[in-house]
């Protein structure tokens, strides 16, 4: 089976990335401006210790959040953003940053909020995002790091082969402290899986 036609079979139509099972996502847009800033508000605890910008006060009214917005959607293709729903309400945020040392290289980040934990929804986001980074937008690798604390975002790497490479030390915004980000990396496949299926990407971890 080709890669066209598992993506065309799991539900993918680009350009608004429809789901099956309840989760839907989409290009961030500045319509998302009021759905995000309730969703950090509420998620300000949960998120602020793995996220250093949850430190600063950018992400707590409408104002502040539609400049953050406005800034990402001015980074320059392919960098691209985009807001998860699950059962129509808003779950989640993920980005793919491309890695300038290596254009054929790209770096997965994505956070689901407080209440959608714990169902699966970040193996169902990491993979979809994956399938389009290596058979639509053509990379070789994708990187995914998380603070060390982030055990749920660890197990996710693991779950889906994702090898470790190593850590780095950062600054933690606000603080005097360090702290250490793991990093974990997966190279494109060098065949389609025949077991991949609508069942393999909706099961949750």
């Amino acid at each position: 089976m080709e890669w066209s036609d598992i993506i065309r079979r799991a539900g993918f139509t680009p350009p608004f990335f429809n789901h099956n099972g309840g989760l839907e996502f989409h290009h961030l847009s500045l319509k998302d401006t009021l759905s995000l800033t309730r969703a950090m508000q509420k998620n300000q605890k949960h998120l602020e210790a793995f996220l250093p910008m949850f430190h600063r006060q950018e992400t707590k009214n409408v104002a502040h959040v539609q400049r953050w917005i406005r800034s990402m959607l001015e980074e320059a293709y392919p960098a691209q953003h985009f807001v998860f729903t699950y059962q129509n309400k808003l779950c989640g945020f993920a980005s793919t940053l491309p890695i300038s040392e290596n254009p054929r290289e790209v770096q997965l980040r994505y956070m689901v909020f407080e209440g959608f934990t714990g169902q699966g929804l970040a193996t169902r986001i990491a993979t979809t995002l994956e399938l389009y980074a290596f058979n639509v937008w053509g990379y070789d690798r994708i990187f995914i790091e998380m603070d060390s604390h982030n055990r749920a975002s660890m197990r996710v790497a693991q779950k889906l082969d994702y090898e470790f490479q190593g850590t780095r030390e950062y600054e933690i915004t606000g603080t005097q402290g360090t702290g250490f980000w793991y990093s974990y990396v997966k190279e494109r496949p060098r065949a389609p899986s025949a077991q991949l299926s609508q069942d393999s990407i909706c099961d949750p971890c």
